[in-house]
């Protein structure tokens, strides 16, 4: 049980990050800042394909 726990608590831990680099580049965007808020729009999102694929695999493996 503690062990899907930490599973479950890295899969929110990866999503966390996504979430925020995907929205503070949002707004970046917003505001029309000159720091280049493409690059982190892309990592916010691979990091929350990265956050739902660990979270899915995990569950997988716990079947």
């Amino acid at each position: 049980m503690a062990n899907d726990d930490k599973k479950s608590t890295i899969s929110a831990f990866f999503i966390g990050i996504g979430i925020y680099l995907f929205l503070r580049s949002l707004i970046l965007i917003l505001t029309n800042k000159t720091i280049s808020p493409e690059s982190e729009l892309g990592t916010g999102i691979g990091f929350l394909i990265a956050g739902i694929i660990i979270y899915f695999v995990m569950k997988k493996k716990t079947k």
